[in-house]
């Protein structure tokens, strides 16, 4: 079974549907879903599609965590049985498949419910900080809206670089909690 969009609307158009459960190709896993995120993208898509130019109706979900139940060609047959956490498309699902490339194992102190809240804020903070931005200690990163998903990534990972962090977030309580996690240069991003 999955959550399918069948029309762009308000949260009435979410419609649990059976589908066949799908078979991985060559270099993919499936994943017995045990839980799927859902992340902003999905309330724009599921609203009426402008934010992804969708055209027709879709599966929503990106993040998911759950156990790989089949591989396919080119894939070690070792990853059968793993508990995991995945980048995956259209993943609020009974099963999915995910390029594997985009798995990783799930570490054992994450319940599911943790883990699939993490990676596409990850991956994203990332790979803007890491692979384009070539973050390293000493150097100064501004962080816009640092309490949300990404933020909060962004932040995680530019300390464990050592760099220097101004951050932003628009309530008190947002900022409170930023200063709580040890971001010394904290503003308020709703003012000058």
């Amino acid at each position: 079974q999955a959550v399918v969009v069948d029309r762009f609307g308000g949260p009435d158009v979410l419609t649990l549907r059976d589908i066949p459960v799908p078979e991985p190709g060559p270099g993919q896993v499936r994943v017995k879903v045990v839980g799927a995120g859902i992340n902003p993208v999905d309330t724009y898509n599921r609203g009426d599609g402008t934010w992804a130019g969708l055209s027709t109706p879709c599966v929503l979900g990106y993040d998911i965590a759950g156990t790989v139940d089949a591989v396919g060609d080119g894939v070690p047959a070792d990853r059968l049985g793993a508990s995991v956490m995945a980048i995956a498309f259209d993943c609020l699902g009974s099963h999915v498949i995910a390029d594997a490339r985009l798995v990783r194992i799930r570490p054992p102190e994450l319940t599911a419910a943790e883990a699939c809240a993490l990676p596409i804020v990850f991956a994203t903070a990332h790979h803007a900080l890491i692979e384009l931005g070539r973050l390293r200690r000493g150097e100064r990163v501004l962080i816009h809206a640092a309490a949300g998903g990404v933020g909060l990534a962004a932040v995680q990972i530019a300390k464990s670089v050592g760099a220097d962090i101004y951050a932003t977030a628009g309530t008190p309580e947002k900022r409170a909690m930023l200063d709580a996690l040890g971001v010394a240069k904290v503003m308020d991003s709703r003012s000058l």
